[in-house]
């Protein structure tokens, strides 16, 4: 197998540390290294880099750094149909040319045994991972070796899979010969319950097919139709939300990924959708640096970035600024920030550049990326100090001014 590394010279900034940028950064072929504008998958292992692909390509890893292609000299992972990561963080890619492969200490292995070529997946609190082949239920379980398939009734195809914290199985189905045949069906490993079409007080009656599915902490279902907008499900109630009854922006929904279990950010053919509550917020190429309205993917990183594939680029967006990299390994930083371990309080000793100001915004965010102190103060002899006692322990970045820094509250 070949592989292929580029550096993006790009992220040397601020001494390789912890680098903030504005609220958008959009790489395509024109302004970095990927090879193809059209993103459809895009997945964050336990590393927190980047994995993406398309059905034309091999997967594509971004460490925030560099760019490493696997090329076409690694058939088992050419032509993809989905990137994914389980839950210890390992990725797995499912490729029409030969089903599942995992990446492993820089070595891709192939499961010759798991006949899947469908990017219809989703993985269990077990590490069990079930994909679904025309209206075949798989699972299998990656440490064991062993493979279990499940027949659903009425021979309606997959079309979208998501797992409940009670680990009951949810999946969209669709009679591919019919219009408007589009179901919902659970399964608790025993027995199939189907949610169907049956006339026009069902909230998903004129739905063809549903795309993708996303399930917060409290079992309430997100169902993501081919033409008639979200549904959601409590369990109890059964809501729809499209252009006639909300500011969804479109009815073609691609991707629906959960941010803390208040936000949903939806994908459409029309840009990308923010749903907090009763309010929506749209992105699109009209009021924001989304590259393409045609959103296929996205996924949230550590530090809550949104990693978005568009059919012109790969984006990143953040509110309060993308944060592009944290490197550990770096010990020397722009920012000198002592004591540290701090308890109560810390001192910024600023660099010149700063120490003619009057006053300097500060900025300090957790290791998630969340902003959690915000000040101007003014540096007395260069150097200022910061009541930092109200923070929980754990690792912390500052940014002051074009510096930042790292530091340990105890």
């Amino acid at each position: 197998m070949k592989i292929k590394y580029y550096i993006y010279f790009a992220f040397v900034l601020v001494q390789h540390c912890f680098t903030q940028t504005t609220e958008w950064k959009v790489y395509n072929i024109s302004t970095s290294l990927i090879p193809f504008n059209i993103v459809r998958f895009v997945s964050i292992d336990s590393l927190n880099n980047v994995w993406i692909g398309n059905y034309e390509s091999n997967p594509i890893k971004f460490d925030f750094k560099q760019w490493t292609i696997f090329d076409k000299e690694s058939p088992s992972i050419y032509s993809l149909q989905s990137v994914f990561t389980d839950k210890t963080g390992k990725t797995w890619v499912v490729s029409n040319t030969a089903g599942l492969s995992c990446f492993n200490k820089n070595f891709w292995i192939n499961k010759s045994n798991v006949k899947s070529y469908s990017g219809i997946y989703s993985v269990d609190i077990f590490n069990h991972i079930w994909f679904a082949n025309a209206d075949i239920l798989t699972d299998y379980n990656d440490s064991t070796g062993q493979l279990i398939n499940y027949s659903a009734s009425n021979d309606y195809y997959f079309t979208a899979l998501a797992i409940d914290s009670n680990q009951n199985i949810w999946c969209g189905r669709s009679d591919v010969n019919k219009d408007f045949s589009a179901r919902i069906s659970k399964y608790d490993k025993k027995t199939w319950i189907d949610f169907k079409q049956i006339d026009s007080s069902m909230p998903f009656y004129n739905i063809d097919r549903f795309t993708c599915i996303a399930i917060d902490s409290k079992n309430r279902k997100w169902f993501g139709s081919e033409n008639n907008g979200v549904v959601s499900y409590n369990d109890v109630i059964w809501e729809i939300f499209n252009t006639k009854n909300s500011e969804i922006g479109s009815d073609k929904i691609n991707s629906l990924t959960l941010e803390n279990d208040s936000i949903l950010w939806i994908g459409t053919t029309s840009g990308l959708i923010k749903k907090v509550r009763n309010s929506w917020l749209k992105f699109d190429t009209s009021n924001s640096l989304l590259p393409s309205n045609q959103v296929y993917s996205i996924n949230i990183d550590r530090f809550n970035n949104k990693w978005i594939g568009t059919n012109a680029g790969l984006a990143v967006f953040r509110e309060g600024g993308v944060i592009i990299h944290v490197d550990d390994s770096k010990k020397d930083t722009g920012l000198e920030i002592s004591p540290n371990p701090a308890t109560d309080y810390i001192y910024l000793n600023l660099p010149d550049g700063l120490r003619a100001n009057h006053e300097v915004d500060v900025v300090i965010y957790n290791s998630m990326g969340m902003e959690t102190m915000k000040l101007s103060a003014s540096a007395s002899g260069g150097q200022m100090k910061i009541d930092v006692s109200a923070l929980p322990a754990g690792v912390y970045f500052v940014r002051c001014g074009g510096e930042l820094g790292k530091f340990v509250k105890e």
